[in-house]
């Protein structure tokens, strides 16, 4: 569920509904499986009991892995990617590569395209 706000997503979770509810649906079901005792799904699957403690350390260590995604993303990878991105920009300066005079590749072919 940890969502990155960077290339190529531009916008934060909450701004796409849909993808919120498959993930409460899938997060719903995924607890299920693992504290279900019976049921049409328990037998479905062919699942077997597992005593409440491990149920417990898997519920836990989900939670776990949760927080630490969510921590690594927010303040790991962004302050890193941002860091890489200036690194990139100083090498190719260094380089001598100099930005276009008409921008954007992808704008010098789509005004070609519309001439």
């Amino acid at each position: 569920m940890v969502f990155c706000v960077g290339p190529p997503y531009r916008q934060p979770i909450h701004s796409n509904p849909l993808l919120l509810v498959v993930l409460v649906a899938l997060t719903a079901f995924s607890t299920y499986t693992v504290f279900a005792h019976y049921g049409v799904v328990y037998n479905l699957l062919g699942l077997v009991f597992l005593p409440k403690e491990f149920q417990l350390e898997i519920f836990l260590i989900a939670l776990a892995n949760a927080a630490i995604s969510w921590l690594w993303e927010k303040h790991f990878v962004l302050p890193v990617a941002e860091q890489v991105g200036q690194l990139k920009k100083r090498f190719r300066r260094w380089r001598g590569h100099r930005r276009r005079e008409d921008g954007k590749l992808y704008k010098l072919i789509e005004r070609d395209m519309d001439e």
